[in-house]
């Protein structure tokens, strides 16, 4: 890891947690606070010093978890690369995170193709695991294709037509045996848990790029995935911030309060 690197992460790092593991948001952002393109498709936001940044997150963390309209419109592998996170070899597979989708009704077309399935199978990233609502209906063809190669379904318990709280799915990575948790989207999922307060350490990419009213935000006072939630806002909402520069894009880092 590189000085400034290391550095910045050091006062974020994972720390110990009773009966939840410890979580970092982390997501890139433009400008004008957008995180997706207009058709929700991936935007390339970060440049290459600060992607190496969170690819060094991503091996700092056991767990990854995106939602599933990042899993669909991405197709994200959720591993490791490292020093180039475009062009280097994956990680070996003891530092990759092991990926964790939230998809309530488990709607993601799970397929041979799928990028999780064809890294997994290869030995570049751990099987993932997909959290789904308790009344959730499986597809035997999906389930068979995840089963394939290690992956699983966990049902969590479901309070509402479409709630599925944020206590209930970090308890139910952390029984998997995950102390440590990196979030990294998409829009609806950074809104509960900036909502929620669900995570311990908030790290945001800025970078310099303008994308345009159409574009994906975070919409923090809308129903986001799950509906509900509490206050935002205040004084002092973050503290121990920190900023620093990664080659042309800001980086900020801050506990919740």
């Amino acid at each position: 890891m590189d000085s400034k690197t290391s550095s910045f992460l050091l006062p974020f790092l994972p720390s110990p947690r009773n009966a939840r593991p410890y979580v970092t948001l982390t997501y890139a952002q433009s400008i004008d606070a957008k995180i997706a393109a207009s058709d929700r498709k991936q935007l390339r936001l970060s440049g290459a010093e600060s992607r190496y940044m969170t690819h060094r997150l991503r091996v700092l963390h056991e767990g990854i978890l995106v939602g599933v309209g990042t899993g669909i419109g991405d197709d994200p592998g959720l591993n490791a690369r490292l020093p180039d996170p475009v062009n280097s070899p994956p990680c070996s597979l003891p530092q990759q995170p092991h990926p964790f989708i939230l998809d309530p009704t488990f709607r993601s077309p799970i397929t041979s193709e799928t990028r999780l399935i064809r890294t997994a199978a290869a030995g570049h990233g751990h099987p993932p695991t997909y959290l789904v609502r308790s009344d959730a209906v499986l597809d035997e063809d999906k389930l068979q294709i995840l089963q394939s190669v290690g992956g699983r379904v966990i049902k969590i318990p479901t309070t509402g037509p479409r709630a599925l709280m944020w206590d209930d799915i970090l308890k139910a990575v952390y029984d998997t045996g995950i102390a440590s948790l990196m979030i990294e989207g998409g829009a609806r999922v950074i809104a509960d848990v900036l909502r929620e307060k669900a995570a311990d350490v908030v790290i945001v990419t800025i970078a310099p790029v303008y994308v345009g009213k159409e574009g994906v935000g975070i919409d923090i006072d809308g129903e986001g995935e799950r509906g509900g939630g509490g206050e935002v806002g205040g004084e002092g909402w973050l503290r121990d911030v920190v900023w620093e520069r990664f080659g042309g894009d800001v980086v900020l880092g801050g506990r919740i309060g």
